[in-house]
């Protein structure tokens, strides 16, 4: 990504709100949790906030309540207390983005993660998803009384996964939330218990699920930007037709078009924004039209690229509030400038001022509600220092009808050095002397370093396939859900090809698509006498073949239900054990007599698979995931059914059989 910086910047633009018109208050000092990742003010006014952990903090979260009022902060319950964490394995150190009010008042919430395993150097939990030992066991929903003080923990609901996001059907007393790991969606019946998995509705790590008061629906969107429906009273998905438009180029590709937020608007439209978009956008319910209604940013506000819209909601006047930000290269977002816009009142976006007090200002604003004339900010991820609680009294603040132009006590310039690493010399413009820029730049050098060694350890233990070239074929863009899931690949004249859906069956090839009535029959696995299968110890029933394709001297490669791997040559068998990074079974396997190497893909339907090569030198090489960050876009399909080697070996096709269907032309 190129970052840009600003040359020279109006004072105006690093002044803070007036003073009297904010509040802020911070938990303990000495707590070593640095993060706020979901915030919820009641309908009665009481504001609930999340304390986490993440990068080298190694600490479970808590709920804590904030009281405006008095600026006092106090602990609803620790996690610790609450939740039974295995010694090493990965923790539960958030509470992300699902905090509603359930019918009866009291608080319904899951745990997350981004903290890593006490055995481990960083937060990384993929490679360790079905780990025993230092995985993630999985989010716990958890149902918290603010009457009473009583934590219900209901348990995990689905093994492994961590729930990144969620929201309250008050029609069906229902939780849906998404899975951050794997991209499905569910839905939580709370009175009886029962869980529905609909399948895959998002590349990985979507978090923004909005009730909206307006119809009793529920919206969100994929990573990449699809728009969608949850009908509440049917309790299906409905595929709107809409992709958020990529209207910030080049950082809106469409790995960058995440739902960030999205709200009611008091003309009974819904009004949105997206990770890396410029523009803030209207959805008219009733037409299902999407619309721009103009860029946030005001014209006086001088921002380097990128930057992003961050909150979004309206007051009762129906006047429009949210944050902008901007992204640096050397840390993360280093602005929050509170924005009002009268956009139904056709006014033009109003910079207030940066949101904070002259020491600290608010820079990763997670969340953002609005309760009786007062605005709620969280105030977190400032270098490691502890979070906290920012309020802004509305109609004081409007009241004032300050100009930031003045010279006036009221909107002091910020301290903060974070507010000035967006400008080309920092250190220049800083106006409280080197001495004081010196000591809050080695926090912020601390940080930097720490996430630059951190990026260098993902490089170093990747999990995605090796590559030169990725050419992916996303046939849920084009045939919607239920009829793309991929059932087979193959090359023809070295082109991809694939036959795929549901209800509706596509072949592809040359480039093009034609109705099928059925697929084309896998052939069966080469029969191996059950007492010669290979087999895990205490799970002889799983000792059946499940994919095989003829090697060499007549040999077979052979994969079975228990996800073990073995050459068969009529007689005995030579087992090369089953893949550590999953739990499921051989789906499918191929073979290249030009380079004398299979190809294969393994893991169950509610694992995450992934693809190995096998050959004579080398025997079996665990390639790693589809899980691609490219010009493109940003991909990532979890079960893998089918695979498919070119006549070169310079090619190998990937299918995925869930609801995203897409087929992958590897180039090794």
């Amino acid at each position: 990504m190129n970052f840009e910086t600003l040359k020279t910047i109006n004072p105006r633009n690093l002044k803070l709100l007036p003073q009297s018109c904010v509040k802020h208050a911070f938990i303990d000092e000495n707590d070593r949790r640095n993060a706020i990742w979901d915030m919820f003010v009641t309908e009665s006014g009481r504001c609930f906030f999340s304390v986490c952990a993440e990068l080298y903090v190694h600490e479970s979260a808590g709920l804590y309540e904030y009281i405006k009022e008095t600026g006092e902060i106090k602990c609803c319950f620790e996690l610790d207390q609450a939740v039974c964490c295995a010694p090493d394995a990965i923790m539960p150190s958030k509470i992300h983005t699902s905090m509603s009010e359930m019918n009866d008042g009291r608080l319904i919430m899951t745990t997350h993660t981004t903290s890593q395993s006490s055995k481990h150097p960083y937060w990384y939990p993929e490679p360790f998803y079905n780990h025993v030992f230092e995985g993630y066991q999985g989010s716990n929903i958890l149902i918290y009384d603010p009457v009473t003080g009583v934590l219900e923990n209901r348990g995990i609901p689905v093994p492994h996964e961590s729930i990144y996001g969620g929201v309250y059907d008050p029609k069906k007393n229902a939780f849906y939330f998404t899975g951050y790991l794997r991209g499905h969606l569910y839905r939580y019946d709370v009175e009886s218990g029962a869980l529905t998995d609909y399948g895959k509705v998002t590349e990985f790590g979507t978090f923004r699920l909005h009730l909206s008061k307006i119809d009793g629906n529920i919206y969100s969107a994929s990573r990449s930007g699809r728009f969608y429906r949850i009908n509440t009273d049917s309790q299906e998905i409905e595929e709107l037709g809409i992709f958020f438009p990529k209207d910030y180029e080049p950082y809106s590709t469409e790995k960058h078009v995440q739902l960030d937020y999205i709200c009611d608007g008091p003309d009974g439209n819904l009004y949105l924004h997206y990770i890396f978009g410029y523009n803030i956008y209207r959805y008219n319910i009733k037409e299902n039209t999407l619309e721009s209604v103009g860029s946030g940013r005001p014209d006086d506000l001088e921002l380097c690229d990128p930057n992003q819209h961050y909150g979004l909601l309206t007051d009762e006047n129906g006047v429009f509030w949210y944050t902008l930000s901007t992204l640096t290269e050397i840390y993360d977002w280093t602005t929050a400038y509170l924005i009002r816009w009268d956009i139904l009142g056709g006014g033009k976006p109003q910079n207030m001022g940066l949101i904070g007090c002259p020491e600290r200002s608010v820079n990763v604003m997670a969340e953002m509600h609005y309760h009786d004339g007062t605005l709620y900010f969280t105030n977190g991820n400032h270098h490691f220092d502890v979070p906290g609680m920012f309020a802004v009294d509305v109609k004081k603040l409007e009241a004032m009808d300050y100009n930031l132009d003045d010279e006036w006590e009221e909107i002091p310039l910020s301290r903060d050095v974070i507010n000035y690493l967006h400008l080309e010399n920092p250190r220049a413009v800083y106006p409280y002397g080197d001495e004081e820029f010196d000591r809050q730049f080695e926090r912020v050098q601390n940080y930097v370093d720490y996430c630059r060694r951190f990026g260098v350890f993902m490089a170093e233990n990747a999990m995605e396939i090796p590559h030169k070239h990725i050419e992916p074929y996303p046939f849920w863009r084009i045939f919607g859900h239920k009829n793309s899931p991929v059932h087979r690949v193959w090359y023809e004249g070295g082109e991809l090809c694939a036959e795929l859906g549901g209800d509706k069956k596509h072949r592809y090839a040359g480039g093009k698509f034609e109705e099928i009535s059925a697929f084309t029959e896998k052939a069966a696995p080469v029969a191996v006498p059950q007492d010669k299968t290979p087999k895990a110890v205490g799970r002889y029933f799983r000792a059946v073949p499940t994919a095989s394709v003829k090697i060499w001297d007549d040999k077979y490669l052979v994969g079975t239900e228990d996800g073990i791997l073995f050459v068969w040559d009529g007689e005995n068998a030579c087992s090369f054990g089953a893949c550590p990074n999953t739990s499921g079974e051989v789906r499918d396997i191929c073979y290249c007599e030009k380079t004398r190497t299979a190809y294969g893909v393994i893991g169950s339907y509610n694992d995450i698979s992934i693809v190995f090569s096998f050959d004579e030198k080398r025997g079996v090489t665990y390639l790693g995931r589809t899980h691609f960050n490219i010009e493109s876009g940003l991909y990532l399909n979890c079960e893998l059914s089918c695979i498919a080697v070119n006549e070169d070996g310079t090619h190998i096709a990937v299918g995925s059989n869930e609801n995203m269907g897409t087929a992958y032309d590897i180039e090794l």
